[in-house]
């Protein structure tokens, strides 16, 4: 059984002279050293000065900043149209003497009111809307009270009882929120409620705080109401019964 034998090609390196095996298709090269050694040499430029360097960015022309100043472009003497300070440059597109007034001249261009003080401002980012940081911070706050877009007169319904604006109250919610008809039995009494007492509606509607609706308890009142204070439910008709159905109870009995 025969084998079949690999040549080896010996080449030479032309960066170092030395002599290696070629391993792949295409090796120009003894070590990776050598190929960038190579490249760097080959990026390689000449300075008017007549010194040999690697420029570090592919724009570079000069090998140091002495040479830049002597054989680069002239300087000019301009005249900084925000601040009027007198500089000079090498550029010819070059208006202001920093980017400070550079950003301050673009701001001056542009202007825009204050939303939260009313003050104008000068702006470069067209989604700002306020003149400080803290103007937004105070901007930015959900309005609250009679400036709140949810504002319903002070009073709100939750759960069915009404509850109203009443601040600095003892039963107080964080919203300064009171449920009304514990307001109505406060005004009844001349007095707060103690935390063992409970308002209970007699016809069982909780949004019906008429004072004549409203019982005062000791402990906390049971569900439902009754019998002879309920008549339907959410009761606002008559209780007395009109003659023909008190007609059809009694034959039915």
């Amino acid at each position: 059984m025969t084998t079949a034998l690999r040549t080896k090609l010996i080449a030479s390196c032309p960066q170092c002279g030395q002599s290696y095996q070629v391993r792949w298709v295409g090796q120009k090269f003894c070590s990776p050293l050598c190929a960038r050694k190579s490249r760097r040499i080959t990026r390689s430029r000449e300075c008017p000065c007549g010194r040999t360097f690697v420029p570090r960015r592919p724009g570079h022309t000069y090998c140091s900043r002495a040479c830049v100043a002597e054989w680069g472009r002239p300087m000019r003497a301009k005249l900084c149209p925000y601040c009027g300070v007198a500089f000079s440059t090498r550029s010819a597109t070059q208006r202001f003497c920093s980017r400070r007034c550079c950003v301050a001249a673009r701001r001056a261009r542009r202007r825009r009111m204050c939303e939260f003080c009313g003050e104008p401002f000068g702006f470069i980012d067209g989604r700002r809307k306020f003149c400080s940081r803290s103007g937004a911070l105070l901007g930015k706050r959900i309005p609250s009270g009679e400036s709140s877009p949810n504002w319903k007169g002070g009073r709100t319904e939750t759960n069915g009882y009404i509850r109203r604006l009443a601040p600095g109250h003892p039963r107080a919610s964080k919203s300064h929120y009171v449920l009304e008809h514990i307001l109505v039995m406060e005004k009844t009494l001349g007095r707060f409620l103690l935390p063992n007492e409970r308002v209970h509606h007699k016809n069982g509607r909780r949004d019906d705080n008429r004072a004549e609706n409203l019982e005062l308890w000791r402990m906390k009142d049971p569900p439902g109401v009754r019998a002879s204070d309920y008549h339907c439910p959410g009761c606002t008709c008559d209780r007395r019964l009109p003659d023909a159905v008190t007609s059809d109870i009694e034959e039915h009995v």
